[in-house]
Order: structure tokens, then sequence, then C-alpha cells
């Protein structure tokens, strides 16, 4: 039998947390290349571990939902939570944290297209 010790299990879960910094550096790097040349790689990585403590205080773990709050985070602003319409949605405790993450995206999308609109 295969016995997998506390301090192992930890280990495990330091090393999928650091691939998924990795993973979602570059991320940011490809969707946003212009803003990642003008931080540091230090700071992109502080910024991501602060959208994962984030998410895991609103109940949302998955790595989707942690991207999907980093491309909120520097669409918006690092304090983007402070805005109306997000503190309504994450305050909606009815729904599961995936579901807000979703909605919270769809509404930014929805914003998005408005903006468009009113430049045309």
């Amino acid at each position: 039998m295969l016995v997998i010790r506390n301090a192992q299990m930890t280990a495990l879960g330091k090393a999928t947390e650091a691939a998924f910094r990795e993973r979602a550096f570059e991320h940011l790097a490809r969707i946003i290349p212009e803003v990642c040349g003008a931080m540091t790689h230090e700071h992109i990585l502080e910024s991501i571990d602060y959208a994962i403590l984030r998410c895991r205080s609103l109940g949302a773990e998955r790595e989707l939902d942690v991207l999907r709050y980093l491309n909120l985070m520097y669409v918006f602003g690092f304090e983007f939570e402070q805005l109306p319409w997000v503190q309504r949605i994450l305050a909606e405790k009815s729904m599961r944290p995936e579901a807000r993450m979703e909605w919270l995206k769809d509404h930014a999308i929805y914003l998005a297209g408005k903006e468009a609109e009113s430049v045309h």
C-alpha cells in the first residue's frame, strides 16, 4: 500500500502551484505582452500570487477562475473589486464561486462590447 505523508502532499502542492504560476505568467505574457514587458517577472508573479489568494478567499480555486481573475485585474485595474458591478456579483452568495467568476467574465465582455459600440 502506498502511503503519502503530509510533507509529501505539501511538497506536491507547492510544485503544482509553482507550475501553475509559470503557466499563468505565460498566459499574461501572451495576451498582454506590452504590459508584461513594462513589469518585472517578480511583480507579475506577485500579481499572480495575489490573484490565487483572492480567488481562494472567494472560494474559486480552479485554475480557470484564477486566470479569469487575472484577466479582470489587468483589464480593469488591480483594485477592480471596488467597482460596483464587481461588488454586486461577488456579493451574490446564492451562486457557486465558479458561476460568479463566469458572470464576472461575461459582464466584462459585455462592457467591452458596449465600449466598442460607443467608439464607432
